[in-house]
């Protein structure tokens, strides 16, 4: 029932709870945050960064998260799994299909957020979608392949799919105007990093 699938070809998680990372670069405990809430678990990503041994600025791990998360997650039934993942739509369809929202390590940086910022700003304004995905998106492809830096490590959450125009939809943990960015699966492999998927079952 969380699921959307919308005319235009997306399909989209909804009702995921809001968490903004704030300045302390909190990010891998704001999306766990948001993660567990979605689950019905109680959650606060203070409580977590402490948890994770996270220092201001960031730095925490996935794996320290995890952990730290094991047991509560256990009580409630569930565990957590990587996912394989090369950048395909089709290795995380059925994981959204059935509303589970995926972690996505990958590396965040400016490059790509200005593609992004720039899309979306082009993406609600689209009549189109069909000039959107034969057109547009592949024009767009012809622009350099975006660099990773360590510096620029990041957790956000996989929400959605668009298969005509293969784009990947993504939430990150900065306040309501991150709630919902597009990606296209080019994006997604260059910046994604090697244990890029896991997800809460």
């Amino acid at each position: 029932k969380r699921v959307a699938e919308r005319p235009n070809g997306d399909v989209i998680i909804n009702d995921l709870p809001m968490v903004n990372q704030g300045r302390k670069g909190y990010c891998v405990p704001a999306t766990f945050e948001r993660l567990l809430r979605y689950y019905g678990i109680p959650a606060d990503m203070n409580v977590l960064a402490m948890a994770g041994k996270t220092t201001a600025g960031g730095g925490t791990s996935i794996s320290q998260i995890q952990a730290a998360t094991y047991g509560v997650i256990a009580d409630a039934g569930g565990s957590i799994h990587p996912r394989t993942f090369s950048g395909n739509i089709q290795e995380i369809k059925t994981t959204i299909d059935s509303g589970k929202p995926l972690i996505f390590a990958h590396y965040s940086t400016e490059e790509f957020n200005k593609r992004v910022n720039e899309r979306m700003r082009r993406r609600i304004a689209v009549t189109n979608w069909d000039d959107w995905a034969t057109k547009f998106l592949p024009a767009m492809k012809k622009g350099a392949p975006l660099k990773q830096y360590q510096f620029y490590s990041h957790v956000c959450l996989i929400i959605g799919y668009n298969e005509k125009s293969r784009e990947i939809a993504i939430t990150d943990s900065w306040g309501p105007s991150a709630t919902e960015r597009w990606m296209t699966e080019e994006e997604a492999r260059q910046i994604m990093q090697p244990t890029a998927l896991s997800v809460i079952e």
